[in-house]
């Protein structure tokens, strides 16, 4: 166990380190979340995936922000949808909440 946890911050501080180098790189982002939930730190993972979803959504990848919506809302059911920041979306068909 104590091995694993060892291998697990040494993880967690390569991805951060990532994210730092790259802060544009969602893909990293989404990463250092999972890791984040498996340790437990909901909150910061949420952070994480709710800036790479806003990023998708700039970059017009819904269907990917949307996944991460979903991640989002399934940790904190009563976080609000990324795509209320949106404007226009719910007219256009978006999810809205």
């Amino acid at each position: 166990r104590l091995f694993r946890s060892g291998k697990r911050n040494k993880r967690l501080d390569l991805l951060r380190e990532k994210v730092q180098k790259n802060p544009q790189n969602c893909q990293m982002k989404v990463r250092l979340g999972d890791l984040l939930v498996k340790m437990g730190k909901k909150e910061a993972a949420i952070q994480l995936y709710r800036d790479a979803a806003e990023k998708f959504i700039q970059r017009g990848l819904a269907e990917e922000a949307l996944a991460l919506d979903k991640i989002i809302l399934r940790l904190d059911p009563l976080a609000k949808s990324v795509f209320q920041k949106v404007p226009g979306r719910a007219e256009k068909g978006s999810p809205s909440r």
